[in-house]
């Protein structure tokens, strides 16, 4: 009896729960960039644009070093908004877009001889590039994870881990126009380095904060 009373009571409180309202896409998509945008908004204005750009956009490495991860960012937001939902099955391949794009560029590098190989990988400003990309991510995965609180994901670290790729490539895209490193043996070793570090921190946030 005790127990009937019981489960008419938990019938009743699930009941009277109050549900709560679905994540709105819009909103959430203006959250996130606009707190991917406020961190290299800030860095611009203390570090400064590269004096050049105006005359390097017209060069296709300088475009690419910007539009390739401004891609990745917009695709992997698609995704994440599809594996917030339950039931919905995430086909990754759309990622490699932008990947396939990059390798392409540093085929075409490579094509070109040996010479100077090394020392455009390794750069003048490695250790600045993706120093630069996670500090600026760390308060944008925070806000985004938090704004996706309302969705429910099945597998919130695969949630996180988009999230933060999203926004480790948008603010990658928006570090480019600071960077003057225009091989892509450069970008496409420590601008991947750095989005793969904050989709990883990004992934470890969500397990822990978008389950269920």
């Amino acid at each position: 009896m005790t127990a009937h009373r019981t489960t008419d009571a938990l019938i009743q409180e699930l009941a009277g729960t109050r549900v709560p309202p679905p994540m709105s896409v819009v909103t959430v998509i203006w959250g996130m960039g606009l707190a991917s945008f406020v961190p290299v908004a800030l860095f611009w204005v203390i570090f400064g644009l590269r004096s050049d750009l105006g005359s390097a956009l017209v060069q296709f490495p300088v475009m690419a070093k910007s539009l390739l991860p401004l891609c990745l960012a917009i695709l992997a937001t698609g995704l994440a908004f599809t594996s917030g939902r339950p039931g919905r099955q995430v086909s990754f391949w759309p990622l490699a877009l932008p990947a396939v794009a990059g390798l392409t560029l540093v085929g075409l590098r490579l094509a070109e001889g040996p010479d100077g190989i090394f020392s455009e990988v390794v750069g003048r400003s490695a250790l600045a590039c993706v120093t630069s990309i996670l500090g600026m991510s760390a308060l944008p995965v925070w806000i985004a994870i938090r704004l996706f609180r309302q969705s429910a994901p099945t597998r919130p670290a695969v949630t996180g881990g988009l999230l933060g790729l999203a926004v480790g490539a948008a603010v990658a895209a928006g570090y480019a126009l600071h960077c003057t490193e225009d091989s892509p043996l450069f970008f496409m070793t420590w601008y991947v380095l750095a989005i793969l570090g904050v989709a990883g921190g990004g992934a470890l946030s969500g397990r822990r904060l978008l389950r269920w």
